[in-house]
């Protein structure tokens, strides 16, 4: 308890402060105490006004003054900038001097810049561009806000105020250099309050994973995290972003987490390390896929990761991996490999030019940390499966192969399926394997599609949904509803557990079938081999896949008011079809397991998987 006063009292010192004296968007952390240029038009602007900025600037610091249309410092990067604007003379010097675009305008009843148009009889707003902060004065009516598809501005975020209340935010970088900008603690903390009451009105089981005290501990520990992380009343856009990424992260469902969306440079992960090489994980193991060759051989391309710095890899990424939302740890594995660079910069694991020691199966190599630049200019190596359906057969025709990429619901990949199903039966192939390894899931309803070509008994794929109709959900899924109806966050529990048959086929395949599963095998995906395994329609080879088939999914988006950080949290719980509570943790487990014993003989093979399934195949055929 006495722990959670002090954060408790931290957090208030911070907020009251700086909400009470209204300038909780025009500080900068720079050097405020060296100098803060002050630009006063002199139309119709009354001396109150500007003495009036001054005095709060004074509040936070400053100490000098210059009026631009007097005076002009000749180094304008030592200085903070703030502007006071009622509209201009010289934009051509604002435009030179703050690098904003040419269609830039402000005045006392219009904003233009960039991709925000905001209209109104007076407007306040705050502006940070790469070299500072413009602050538009007045209040606020009338707001109209409209997005047009210009060029984003490097670093840039924006504030609209309505009587000191902010009613909109944005960010202009493609690429969420955004990160490095900073915000108000006070804005952080709200954020943080907006984050956490969203997942507890949102999910329909928010603690199934975590206890009532990890539960609290966790949102302590977030408000500490913040606090600790704030400097001079300011924290980084990038650090809120880590702490809100490890909350989601701790509710362990994999669609309820934060959007990794923005890409390392020098400028936003400037101390951070990058190895110079890429991996890729299979089965809990790590292997070298591409390197910078001027740091590394590349005979190292291929080589299981044993060990960094005398540490297992997992023991090393733990911090990466604290971030990733996940319903397991190959989920988490496979999060990180598509997004390394975004990892690496947000976990801050590796330092720059730190040396790492690397073991291999190909022998060790030490080498130097590389930029975030370098970093991402290195060569993607990883296989890509193609997004496409490919079909072979095998054994004279006797076993027909199938591989499908994903779970997209269309009429060509529906075309392929009945075109693959009607050579089945011509050749009358005793066996069938369908490859789903990797498939990141998609539409149900393909599944179904192919299932009913395969039995014409009727099957259900879950066996309860629970929906949570919170008013975010409402007002995002069902707006007419959202108006009419209050269900105050109820949860409607579906125990429907009838069986069904989406599509009736005068034909189904009425042989042998072998499905093959991996740990890259998630969502629907996921769902369609736990039918496949609990009606007994298929015999599972392969890896557990990384997702499980008890289940949350159907995001509700969000975004964070203040720091325009997106994430998205599960209002569904889906639950297997032969749903126990020793199933309700686990991905599906395959019926036969690999592993590398097994996979020996074949080593040498284009893909060694695939050959020991057939020869597998062969074998069971004679039975």
């Amino acid at each position: 308890m006495k722990k959670f006063m002090a954060i408790f009292f931290t957090i208030l010192f911070f907020s009251t402060f700086l909400f009470a004296g209204k300038v909780i968007s025009i500080g900068d952390s720079e050097d405020f105490n060296s100098s803060v240029i002050l630009l006063a038009f002199p139309e119709k602007i009354d001396n109150t006004k500007i003495e009036h900025f001054k005095s709060i600037l004074k509040i936070m610091g400053a100490n000098q003054f210059y009026n631009l249309n007097k005076q002009k410092p000749e180094k304008l990067n030592k200085f903070v900038y703030c502007f006071l604007i009622y509209g201009f003379k010289d934009m051509d010097y604002l435009k030179k001097n703050l690098e904003l675009p040419e269609n830039s305008e402000f005045t006392q009843k219009r904003i233009v810049f960039s991709i925000c148009n905001a209209q109104g009889d007076n407007l306040t707003g705050v502006f940070r561009t790469q070299n500072g902060i413009i602050y538009v004065s007045s209040s606020l009516s009338n707001f109209d806000r409209y997005f047009f598809n210009t060029p984003r501005i490097q670093q840039c975020s924006y504030y609209v105020f309505n009587c000191g209340q902010v009613i909109d935010t944005g960010v202009y970088d493609r690429d969420y250099s955004f990160v490095n900008c900073e915000i108000p603690v006070y804005f952080a903390i709200k954020d943080l309050e907006f984050f956490f009451k969203a997942v507890k009105d949102i999910h329909p089981a928010l603690l199934s994973k975590l206890r009532l005290h990890n539960y609290l501990d966790l949102k302590i520990n977030s408000y500490k995290e913040i606090t600790d992380k704030t400097k001079n009343g300011y924290i980084k856009i990038k650090d809120l972003l880590k702490v809100v990424s490890e909350s989601a992260a701790s509710f362990g469902d994999g669609h309820t987490s934060v959007w990794d969306y923005y890409r390392p440079t020098n400028n936003n992960s400037a101390d951070c390390g990058f190895p110079p090489f890429l991996l890729d994980a299979h089965n809990g193991k790590f292997f070298i896929t591409s390197v910078l060759s001027d740091k590394v051989s590349k005979k190292y391309i291929g080589a299981e990761v044993l060990s960094i710095n005398g540490k297992n890899v997992w023991d090393v990424y733990e911090p990466i991996f604290d971030l990733c939302s996940a319903k397991s740890r190959f989920f988490k594995a496979a999060r990180f490999i598509k997004k390394q660079g975004f990892y690496y910069s947000l976990s801050e694991v590796f330092k720059k030019n730190e040396m790492l020691n690397v073991k291999t199966t190909k022998g060790e190599f030490k080498v130097k940390c590389i930029d975030a630049n370098t970093f991402m200019k290195i060569p993607v190596n990883r296989v890509k499966f193609e997004k496409k359906i490919i079909t072979g057969f095998f054994q004279n025709g006797k076993i027909g192969y199938f591989y499908l990429p994903e779970f997209d619901f269309n009429n060509d990949f529906m075309s392929k399926i009945d075109n693959f199903f009607d050579e089945v039966k011509e050749k009358k192939c005793k066996a069938i394997i369908i490859d789903i390894r990797d498939n990141p899931g998609g539409n149900s309803q393909l599944g179904e599609y192919i299932i009913c070509h395969l039995t014409k008994r009727p099957y259900t794929a879950f066996s309860k949904v629970d929906m949570k109709y919170s008013p975010e959900v409402l007002k995002l899924y069902f707006p007419v509803l959202s108006h009419e109806i209050d269900l105050n966050g109820t949860i409607v529990e579906f125990n429907d557990t009838s069986l069904y048959r989406s599509f009736n086929f005068p034909n189904v395949f009425k042989g042998k079938v072998y499905l093959l599963i991996n740990e890259g095998v998630f969502s629907s995906a996921t769902d369609f081999a736990a039918i496949m395994q609990d009606f007994k329609l298929a015999t599972l080879i392969g890896y557990e896949t990384g997702g499980l088939p008890t289940s949350f999914g159907d995001v509700c988006f969000q975004k964070l008011p203040f720091s325009s950080i997106e994430f998205g949290v599960s209002w569904k719980k889906f639950y297997r079809p032969k749903y126990t509570p020793d199933n309700a943790d686990r991905g599906v487990i395959p019926d036969v397991p690999l592993n590398e014993e097994k996979l020996k003989p074949y080593k040498n093979d284009k893909d060694p998987f695939l050959s020991f399934v057939l020869d597998y195949v062969k074998r069971d055929l004679k039975k």
